[in-house]
């Protein structure tokens, strides 16, 4: 466009030296991408989606539904909590041996989660000495994604509210 004269151009101090040409880019974009992508932290965050999505999807379909039965609803509610509680408990090791599992049959490194953590971006200022890769992926990663869907759930479905609605349809 500059050569056909259709986008100004700056003199001297007026320039705007931040433009690429749109092929310069998008290699870039791809590669960094890719590079998200193939991560440890990537692969693990997805399979722990997957794991959570694979829990609420009855609830939410029956949620969705035009013609609710609420107490299968409310049934479902309740089992759907105590799968994630479940999660929480004693999915940690099975979840990590499968993303190592994917990982490794896909040529992604492969953590070692005895290692320190180093924070990325501004955070590593207000970052514990003792703080492993293990801590970082269970208790910020794991547990803080459970316990959101937990408190998700709860903060929509009470206990009382799910007992209510339960006895007001018998």
């Amino acid at each position: 466009m500059i050569a056909i004269d259709e986008l100004e151009t700056g003199k001297g101090m007026n320039q705007i030296g931040t433009l690429q040409r749109a092929g310069d880019t998008r290699w870039g974009d791809a590669d960094a991408t890719y590079e998200a992508m193939t991560s440890y932290e990537f692969v693990f965050i997805l399979h722990l989606m997957k794991e959570l999505m694979e829990i609420t999807n009855d609830l939410c379909q029956a949620l969705q539904c035009q013609s609710q039965d609420i107490i299968n609803a409310m049934n479902l509610v309740s089992s759907t909590k105590a799968l994630i509680q479940e999660l929480g408990d004693d999915g940690w090791d099975s979840l990590l041996t499968k993303v190592n599992s994917f990982c490794e049959a896909r040529n992604i490194d492969i953590l070692d989660m005895n290692a320190r953590y180093v924070a990325r971006r501004g955070r590593a200022l207000h970052q514990q000495d003792d703080f492993t890769i293990k801590h970082y992926y269970m208790i910020d990663i794991f547990y803080a994604a459970i316990d959101s869907q937990l408190q998700e759930l709860n903060s929509r479905f009470s206990d009382q509210t799910t007992e209510l609605l339960i006895l007001g349809r018998l």
